[in-house]
């Protein structure tokens, strides 16, 4: 190294100098500091050749973030960090001998003043309007609420200098980047001014890792992104971390510390059932989440007994006046006498039925039932793989259940109905409503970095999360991911997906597609409807569009192999358990399939084994998989419509089929026919027309079709067949054209 070099070297390390020693200070000035004293038998890392600066860094580091307080040898120049406060621990011990340690406990953040969010560590760069010196946070917020400072948004809070800069933007008015969040010793925090109007939840689960026992590599760009919404609070619905351990819980709450107490989370199977940590590490380590409230028990006549769940685990918080969330565990370790076994010989744990007495009990509050919105979190969803992982005396399964009943149909008579369930443990994105009788969705958002290996569909199996803005009376759900993928680094900025999770006003009807075929256009929903969702159709298997002399137009041409499909993120618009109606024009091409399953027509639905990859799990029927609707022609030429549901609450119940078929034929298939299913749930009845006339009789039915929310819409295919390499059986052979979907029954043809 030349003499220049080597001076410019030292030069700058002097300069760096300052810089390093000013954050360093301000680490130190987080903490209080108690001379002559320690915690005795409390320590977790210990650091050598230290100043008491960098140990109250090194206490504030991300990956020390279980540190709340540390002892400092003056003269050895080594310090001890702990998990624990003196308070927690029942004092200081301050007799050693030459009084050799001071202790120093971080300071707790200060209460969030009314009608702000907080995120820790974090402020807006460049958007400061006005600076306040020598204040508290409550004195800056009512700064910002003064109507001289009309303008004020939010604010960043300098914890040691305790200074303030008002700004009149959000972190979402500036976009990607708004807030900056890698300032040395963390100087900073950021307070937002709630909306008055706009209300914002996040929901994502599984952000365990794959391949360690803690989180999924994406984790931290996955909360970075979710802090830059400003989000009012963030629901995890379990398996926070692969392994539930001290280690990996403590990992896992200090990538998410930004988040404060927004954070509400349910413990999954990965965190507690039969793992390292326990159901009191859990509340330990998380100890900003709410105690179980006691409640009256409205599972006995005794109107003096009450009824708890589980601590920090089954809880309700509201988070606004009008906006309650309600956890309730499906994943813990035993109880005191608990033992279930599953049918396959391998231990199970469940959370019942204490947990459902509670849950119930708290569905039939008043104030449950004033609420506006009500959600509920749990980490398995009702419409798949409750068996597997609870007890068969827990009764999750399936919307037959007494836990769907009492989230969704107010199963005692006078409780709320939620409007929503959010969940995880399938590591895909499920939105969908499953039952026909109540408007209440359950939304599967295992998308927090999980293995995509397992899970649902493919074209679901992606990473992100869901933001539910609630506004007005409406809950509207957007999924932000990276389409992309990790090609050119995560960033979950996008969004692929939207969702109506809940609708005050009634949720709307009307045709959710049309495809024509025609020209250019011929894969696309020509529809224009405000439902549509503008679904590309994929041909498959030789599937093309092509001129017919007969309609005069381009129709799709299937020749007994090739069937289209709308196999995306966001073709759950397709799955319609209510009210239907199917229009499209058909021509066979010559003789009918020996079974009418041969001739599909328009399908909606998955098969079971398309739905995971874990063989013990295919044995079950997947109620998430059910078809929604199946219409095909028989042998001889009748119309027939058939669909799924489950009515049984048992723990392995299987799906059972509605079929119905037309009274008459219709005559001679192979000529074209405008073909019209229409099948209403006010009176349970289905009709079937063609050419304008009704055909035979109109039918009546027991059941409408329950789940389907893995599902998919396929011409001219069943959608078991979807993974075969030559398409398989079960393919129509003929030309279908202006294929019309619509949840509206719309005026009758007749």
């Amino acid at each position: 190294m030349s003499i220049r070099s080597r001076t410019t070297a030292l030069l700058l390390a002097l300069l760096s100098l300052p810089l390093a020693s000013s954050a360093l200070a301000a680490s130190a000035d987080q903490f209080t500091h108690t001379p002559d004293a320690a915690i005795w038998g409390y320590n977790v890392k210990n650091l050598s050749n230290v100043s008491p600066e960098a140990c109250a860094t090194a206490c504030l580091d991300p990956a020390n973030g279980w540190c709340v307080s540390f002892d400092y040898h003056k003269a050895g120049q080594w310090c001890d960090l702990s998990d624990q406060r003196a308070e927690d621990i029942g004092g200081l011990k301050t007799d050693y001998a030459g009084d050799p340690l001071d202790h120093y406990s971080l300071k707790p953040s200060p209460p969030v003043p009314d009608g702000f969010i907080h995120t820790a560590n974090a402020a807006i760069w460049g958007h400061n309007v006005k600076r306040l010196s020598n204040v508290t946070v409550a004195q800056c917020a009512a700064a910002c609420d003064d109507p001289e400072n009309g303008w004020c948004v939010s604010f960043d809070y300098h914890k040691a200098d305790q200074w303030c800069d008002l700004s009149d933007q959000r972190a979402t008015d500036i976009g990607v980047g708004g807030l900056k969040t890698d300032y040395a010793g963390d100087p900073l925090d950021h307070y937002s001014r709630r909306t008055n109007d706009t209300v914002r939840l996040i929901v994502v689960a599984d952000t365990q890792g794959n391949s360690n026992p803690g989180v999924a590599p994406i984790v931290p760009r996955l909360i970075s992104d979710i802090i830059a919404r400003s989000p009012d609070a963030v629901l995890f619905p379990g398996d926070l971390v692969a392994t539930g351990t001290i280690s990996t819980f403590n990992e896992w709450k200090s990538l998410t510390s930004a988040l404060g107490d927004r954070r509400i989370m349910t413990p999954g199977n990965h965190d507690l059932p039969g793992r390292s940590a326990t159901n009191e590490d859990w509340q330990k380590i998380f100890n900003w989440l709410p105690d179980s409230q006691p409640v009256p028990n409205i599972a006995t006549a005794d109107p003096g007994d009450t009824v708890t769940g589980m601590d920090r685990m089954d809880y309700y918080l509201d988070i606004t006046p009008n906006i309650r969330v309600i956890s309730a565990t499906t994943d813990r370790d035993a109880l005191s006498g608990e033992s279930h076994t599953h049918s396959g010989g391998y231990e199970i744990i469940g959370g019942e039925p204490k947990a459902l007495d509670w849950f119930r009990s708290v569905m039939a509050l008043e104030s449950t039932r004033q609420k506006e919105f009500v959600f509920v979190m749990t980490h398995h969803s009702i419409t798949t793989q409750m068996s597997e992982l609870n007890s068969p005396i827990a009764l999750t399964k399936g919307t037959p259940t007494v836990w769907w009943q009492a989230i969704a149909r107010g199963f005692d008579s006078g409780s709320a109905k939620a409007d929503a369930l959010f969940t995880g443990h399938m590591h895909s994105y499920h939105p969908n409503r499953p039952d026909p009788h109540t408007s209440t969705s359950e939304v599967i958002v295992g998308t927090g970095g999980g293995d995509t290996v397992f899970g649902a569909t493919p074209q679901r199996r992606v990473h992100g999360f869901m933001e539910v803005v609630i506004k007005d009376g409406v809950a509207t759900g957007t999924f932000f991911g990276d389409s992309n993928g990790s090609i050119d680094g995560w960033s979950f900025t996008e969004a692929l997906d939207t969702f109506t999770v809940a609708d005050k006003s009634g949720l709307p009807t009307g045709e959710l597609a049309w495809y024509g075929f025609d020209g250019g256009n011929a894969q696309s929903d020509q529809s224009g409807s405000p439902l549509s969702k503008g679904v590309a159709l994929n041909f498959n298997v030789g599937a093309y569009s092509g001129f017919d002399s007969d309609r005069s137009s381009d129709v799709l041409i299937l020749d007994g192999q090739g069937f289209a499909d709308s196999r995306s993120l966001n073709d759950h618009v397709f799955q319609v358990l209510g009210d239907l109606r199917l229009q499209l024009w058909a021509e066979a091409d010559g003789e009918l399939g020996s079974d009418s399953l041969d001739n599909v027509l328009v399908a909606f639905g998955d098969s079971d084994g398309a739905l995971t990859s874990k063989s013990w799990q295919d044995v079950f029927s997947e109620e998430l998989a059910n078809y929604s609707y199946i219409l095909s022609y028989t042998t001889a030429g009748h119309l027939q419509m058939r669909w799924e549901y489950f009515d049984q609450p048992e723990a392995e119940a299987q799906a059972k089929t509605v079929i119905l078929t037309s009274t008459a034929a219709v005559a001679d298939p192979q000529q074209w026919h405008q073909i019209e299913v229409i099948r209403s749930a006010r009176d349970n009845t289905l009709r079937f027309v063609v050419d304008g006339s009704q055909l035979g009789e109109t039918l009546s039915f027991s059941h409408l079709p329950t789940g389907g929310g893995a599902g998919s819409l396929y011409l001219g295919a069943l959608p078991d067949i979807r993974e075969g390499e030559d398409g398989g059986i079960a393919t129509f052979s003929g030309k279908l054209d202006d294929v019309r979907i619509s949840n509206s029954l719309g005026q009758s043809p007749l």
